[in-house]
């Protein structure tokens, strides 16, 4: 016997399949090395799991931390790249600023330079907040 696809090759078909890369990233992605650093800790290590839910890009992925303190806004560490993500991929910062006590804001954005056309570039920018005082951390995701 033989079986066919009746939709494989009919021009009239659309299937939902992605035709760009789709890189996301959301609060559950942004995570900590320690979930409650305190100016004690010389540095923690921040995870970043970023995600594709289309194509593979045809290059790499840039990606920057920005940790917003005080009104400014510095940059960890200096933009870095990821390989062309299929799937998953995660990426792993150094954070060495528990001594400055206060309300820190990370935030994490994907293809900063807007240099991927994507299915969804709403996707791409989340943030973690952690309120530092002087002896403990508690930490809210949006």
């Amino acid at each position: 016997e033989m079986y066919l696809n009746p939709l494989i090759g009919d021009p009239l078909s659309r299937l939902a399949l992605p035709v760009k890369p789709d890189l996301a990233i959301s609060s559950t992605d942004i995570r900590s090395s320690n979930p409650v650093p305190t100016p004690n800790d010389t540095s923690v290590t921040i995870r970043l799991d970023v995600k594709n839910y289309g194509l593979v890009p045809s290059d790499s992925v840039g990606v920057t931390l920005t940790d917003v303190f005080a009104g400014e806004t510095q940059l960890l560490p200096d933009g870095f790249k990821l390989p062309a993500t299929r799937y998953r991929d995660s990426v792993f910062v150094r954070w060495d600023k528990m001594y400055q006590v206060g309300r820190h804001t990370l935030r994490a954005t994907l293809d900063p330079a807007g240099r991927i056309g994507e299915v969804n570039e709403l996707t791409i920018l989340h943030q973690l907040i952690n309120m530092f005082t002087q002896t403990s951390c508690r930490s809210s995701n949006r």
